[in-house]
């Protein structure tokens, strides 16, 4: 399975490769859409190889040099990302031993004041009891005047050896503090007060300790300990020793890790690599007498700007996968429509003509401004003249090619993408200019509307609301443009448009007017036709601008025998005097007759295949089985009684074959009865669809049910039964008997097919 599958891949290649597929329908959309992305390229390529220039390194500029689209400033970037790993400081990882260090320091300094102030209170408190002692013995000799003035001096002597032993260690400790500073600290304050002190003290430098200690931040740490220690309440003295004393103590309690410096170095390097320096489209490079930089010369090189340089290979390489992706893209959806049997060509060359034609007229006009681009004409038109899901598939391919030069921001991607599908949408069903009109005012209001929005500041500066008017002059302009190019489309590439459509059936064309003239049996039918099929197309979603036209012409061919069709006689049936096989023949020919006339017209190919395709390739029953009386069962072939056909290829088609043999059938067999008419039209269906007929036509049971519902409905309401008055019912009798006079006479046509199992007096009334 596997290899029949790749030697079918394999023939299939080989076959669009070959000249002889070039006349094939099923690749000649290919080779259409392959020049067209060769145009594209082309047209394009222009915008995205920049202009080239003669400047040296290090000499002064001739030119005036601007960005021709938004450039990127490889050097300046790169060097913008080696300052910024540069700024990015080093990375620690804290020491615990230097944290310990800082608050076993602290510990020890706390500990040291304690002790100092514990061994002179203790001291001069020993020395006082002895003084008194002494003191009472002396008063009683006469003494004691003596022992005061002694215990006072030895008080002062321990004093001074503490103070000076508090002033050598704390020198130790790297805080030198004045003797006076010492004195006031031991013998200033309270035991209670200096342990609350030193308590708080403690803490906080255990705190700061555990913080991170940097070579470049231990000034700043330093100094909001200080700060923190000095905003305590406590003795001013005390305050400033401890002060000096955190000024000391702290040290740098981290070392540096180099593998997470280098790492965050790198992580700041490919960063900025990211933010690339851009230099905006129209922004100024080089003015004349600048003189060239190494950088500014490596920046024109990159871009192929240099005329003694080698040309900028990657902006042409992008371009070329972009334009080639996108026709990929659009030719799968062009498979689908423009690529199976019978498929109009014109089709494919109007589409890849217009995509060309609108990235043309957007690459003159972009410069101009990046909103001034006419972007929607191609939309539009294509959306008038080809439909709905053709516009929007290219107007994706124009914007995704636009994009490559034109230096559109997000914004105004979105506000085009958006805008072109509300364009198409609401175009390409107009059938009234006035429509067109209010669909132009419409999108320009929108697309200004949206700019404003993406411009985020609803109040935004006159830059924003000049560019929203730029933006809705030019979406009114591509839309009333367009409009302007419908008629060309129409009558150049011959194409079934809404408005076209909706003229041709107003029933001024040449060919209705002599329908009416000439056949008016045949016009009244069309004309019930028409309104059947319009009615059923618009509750299947078809199109119903085709099958009433289509409808309306469908048998013009009757226009060059109009007496051998029964709804045009008067009582003469000249098939009396015919063979069958003649007979068969005239009926059969309407339709190639009917499709030179509508060609000698120029009628659009979708009304053309109506004509062509409404009897498919049914048989003409009546004269066959008068054959086969005449002649005998086996001298009568039916396929020389039938239609040459094709089968209806659309859903347009099968709803004309449908109302055709209906109309014709109900209107000859006299039924008015809602149930007889609901009764034969689902007979009617159900034999067009065990015929095949309806098979290539991709209408859905579905569609089915609601076109017989539809029918029975426009049915009844024209053929609907009402009180006779005696002259009425005179009237019917008359016409029942001259019904039952031609009963025996053929007058057959293309809803014998639709009519066949009607009793034979009233098959031979249904003939058209």
């Amino acid at each position: 399975m596997g290899e029949q599958t790749m030697r079918e891949r394999l023939r299939t290649f080989r076959a669009f490769g070959s000249f002889k597929a070039f006349g094939d329908g099923r690749y000649y959309y290919m080779y259409v859409l392959a020049a067209m992305a060769a145009a594209v390229f082309l047209t394009a390529a222009g915008a995205v190889a920049p202009a080239r220039y003669r400047v040296e390194a290090n000499q002064k500029s001739g030119y005036d040099i601007t960005a021709p689209f938004d450039m990127v400033d490889e050097a300046q970037t790169e060097r913008y990302a080696r300052e910024a790993s540069a700024a990015v400081p080093k990375a620690y990882a804290k020491n615990p031993a230097k944290v310990k260090e800082i608050t076993d320091k602290a510990e020890s300094f706390a500990d040291m004041l304690v002790n100092e102030q514990k061994v002179f209170l203790d001291a001069s408190g020993a020395s006082a009891s002895g003084a008194a002692g002494g003191g009472t013995g002396a008063a009683g000799s006469g003494g004691g005047t003596s022992g005061a003035s002694g215990a006072e001096a030895y008080t002062q002597l321990l004093l001074d050896r503490s103070v000076t032993r508090l002033v050598d260690k704390s020198d130790e400790f790297g805080v030198p503090i004045s003797r006076e500073q010492a004195a006031a600290i031991l013998s200033g304050v309270a035991q209670n007060q200096l342990a609350t002190f030193l308590n708080d003290f403690k803490q906080r430098v255990s705190a700061y300790a555990e913080l991170e200690i940097t070579p470049d931040n231990i000034s700043g740490r330093a100094l909001a300990l200080q700060n923190a220690i000095l905003s305590t309440y406590a003795n001013q003295n005390l305050k400033n020793m401890a002060a000096l004393f955190a000024q000391s103590a702290l040290e740098v309690n981290v070392e540096e890790d180099r593998e997470k410096t280098e790492e965050r170095r790198n992580e700041a390097y490919a960063g900025a690599l990211e933010r690339k320096i851009v230099i905006s489209k129209g922004d100024r490079i080089l003015s004349v007498d600048d003189r060239v930089s190494q950088d500014t010369m490596a920046l024109l090189q990159s871009y192929g700007m240099i005329e003694t340089g080698k040309p900028n290979a990657r902006q042409m390489l992008r371009l070329a996968i972009v334009v080639g992706c996108a026709t990929v893209l659009l030719a799968l959806y062009a498979a689908r429509f423009f690529g199976r049997p019978g498929a109009p060509r014109g089709h494919v060359v109007l589409l890849a003509f217009l995509i060309v034609f609108g990235l043309f007229i957007c690459r003159l006009i972009y410069p101009l401004g990046k909103l001034a681009a006419p972007v929607y004409i191609a939309p539009i038109l294509i959306a008038y003249l080809l439909g709905l899901h053709a516009a929007l598939a290219a107007h994706m391919y124009i914007i995704v090619v636009m994009a490559m030069f034109s230096g559109m921001d997000v914004a105004t991607l979105l506000i085009y993408m958006i805008g072109g599908i509300l364009a198409a949408t609401l175009t390409y069903s107009a059938a009234q200019r006035s429509r067109l009109t209010w669909a132009a005012l419409v999108l320009s209001v929108v697309n200004a509307g949206l700019f404003v929005v993406f411009a985020n500041d609803i109040m935004a500066p006159a830059t924003y609301y000049a560019d929203a008017a730029i933006l809705f002059s030019m979406s009114l302009a591509s839309a009333l443009l367009s409009m302007g190019l419908i008629a060309l489309g129409e009558s150049a590439f011959n194409t079934a448009t809404p408005l076209r459509l909706t003229e041709l059936s107003s029933g001024n064309t040449p060919l209705l007017m002599r329908l009416s003239f000439e056949a008016p049996g045949t016009h009244h039918h069309s004309l019930m036709v028409s309104y059947m099929s319009e009615q059923a197309a618009h509750e299947i979603g078809a199109n119903a601008y085709v099958a009433k036209a289509g409808a309306l012409y469908h048998d013009v061919g009757k226009l060059n025998n109009p007496e051998f069709f029964t709804e045009n006689q008067s009582g003469v049936n000249p098939h009396d005097e015919l063979p069958p096989e003649k007979s068969a023949s005239i009926i059969i020919s309407h339709t190639g007759e009917g499709l030179e006339l509508c060609a000698r017209a120029k009628l659009p190919k979708a009304v053309m295949d109506i004509v062509k395709e409404h009897h498919g390739d049914t048989p003409v029953m009546y004269f066959y089985k008068k054959a086969q009386k005449l002649y005998g069962e086996e001298n009568a072939l039916l396929e020389d009684y039938r239609y040459p056909g094709p089968r209806p290829t659309s859903r347009e088609s099968a709803i004309v074959m449908l109302a055709d043999s209906c109309e014709a059938a109900i209107r000859s067999s006299g039924m008015r009865d809602e149930q007889e008419i609901d009764g034969w039209v689902e007979k009617i269906v159900k034999q067009k669809l065990d015929d095949g007929q309806l098979e290539n036509s991709e209408i859905t049971i579905r569609d089915l049910r609601e076109i017989k519902k539809s029918f029975t409905r426009v049915l009844l309401g024209y053929y609907h039964t009402r009180v006779r008055y005696p002259d009425d019912q005179r009237q019917m009798a008359a016409q029942q008997a001259a019904r039952a006079l031609a009963a025996g006479h053929g007058a057959g046509g293309g809803a014998a097919d639709g009519a066949a199992a009607l009793p034979d007096k009233q098959r031979a009334g249904a003939m058209e």
